[in-house]
């Protein structure tokens, strides 16, 4: 009975210890430079980021910001139909 005790005891303990070992190393900086919360407020990426393929090919570019001004009227209505369905399955289904 006393060395299950001990077993639950220590492994409780180890549980609660870890993360807050982890959180401990990350804050002391032990993997890497920890930005600010200033730092982080601070930040604009005005430029985009780009996507490359292993052959250094561009696949794509995203920014921080949607900046694509589309709306649902350039999407064709063939490319919308699927999801419509489906969810119109979903809703059946529930009802």
């Amino acid at each position: 009975m006393k060395k299950t005790i001990n077993i639950i005891i220590k492994v409780a303990l180890t549980a609660a210890l870890l993360p807050l070992l982890y959180l401990s190393a990350i804050f002391l900086g032990l993997f890497g430079h920890l930005q600010s919360r200033d730092d982080l407020r601070a930040f604009r990426n005005a430029e985009a980021s780009l996507v490359l393929s292993s052959e250094g090919e561009l696949i794509g570019k995203y920014f921080m910001q949607d900046r694509s001004g589309d709306g649902a009227r350039s999407v064709p209505p063939c490319s919308l139909m699927p999801s419509c369905r489906k969810l119109q399955v979903k809703v059946q289904v529930h009802l």
